[in-house]
């Protein structure tokens, strides 16, 4: 675990809209980090997987969801919705 990389992890995440469970993992992992100079093994890891959510690809895929789910969707989640509206 080199932390050089876990800086440039912190640095590109810093630019991220983190929300959650993710952002409060960073806050407290990055506060870690300055205390001891590293992390550990399992702490690394997730925040390896937190920085591959923004990835470009994985950043594409989500808008590309997000449009599909507009076109596609939107129209039977407003029906399922206003089925179940009556039954409170």
């Amino acid at each position: 675990m080199d932390n050089e990389k876990i800086q440039e992890a912190f640095k590109f995440l810093s630019n991220q809209e983190l929300v959650g469970w993710d952002k409060g993992f960073v806050e407290d992992v990055s506060v870690w980090f300055e205390k001891h100079a590293g992390l550990s093994e399992k702490q690394y890891v997730i925040l390896a997987r937190i920085v591959e959510k923004f990835s470009p690809e994985n950043l594409q895929a989500k808008e590309e969801w997000a449009t599909e789910y507009r076109s596609t969707h939107t129209q039977n989640a407003k029906i399922i919705a206003k089925y179940y509206e009556g039954t409170g």
